[in-house]
């Protein structure tokens, strides 16, 4: 084969642009559902923040106003109330991640509380923290932590 020959071939090679559409999208699939995807991920986990703050705002106020009379009362009252609203948002399995903490004040009974106000120390936390994982197909991304925390004052 001669030079000449060889530059016509190459150059009806180039100038070819049959199945080039196929190539490009070919390519660019992948990486456009990948970015569909990592997106529906990221918004999922944006709404379980979302909600784990509301929840954990929802328990203070209502510890704040209703206060339990037993350790037990501050913790159970606090995961019900932080536990119904990630159901609500991101299901009932996602939701068995939760771990909720409370460190309840001085307990006293609210008449105590009336009778004493300055004697006893009011102020409470609540701590919730959610594991989330992404669910991003041919993709891996660590778990993350999500965590809220807030502080309230019994009102008397």
């Amino acid at each position: 084969m001669r030079i000449a020959d060889r530059k016509r071939l190459g150059v009806r090679f180039t100038a070819c642009e049959r199945g080039s559409v196929a190539v490009q999208a070919f390519l660019l699939i992948p990486v456009l559902a990948l970015a569909v995807f990592g997106a529906y991920a990221i918004f999922g986990a944006m709404e379980a923040k979302q909600a784990l703050h509301h929840g954990t705002y929802e328990a203070v106020r209502y510890l704040s106003l209703n206060p339990p009379a037993t350790y037990g009362g501050w913790y159970d009252v606090a995961e019900e109330l932080i536990r119904a609203e990630l159901v609500a948002q991101v299901g009932e399995e996602r939701a068995r991640l939760l771990r909720v903490q409370v460190h309840p004040p001085r307990i006293l009974p609210p008449e105590l509380c009336r009778r004493h106000p300055a004697t006893s120390d009011r102020r409470f936390t609540v701590e919730a923290e959610l594991q989330w994982s992404f669910d991003v197909p041919f993709a891996h991304f660590p778990t993350i932590r999500l965590r809220e925390r807030y502080r309230g004052r019994v009102q008397c």
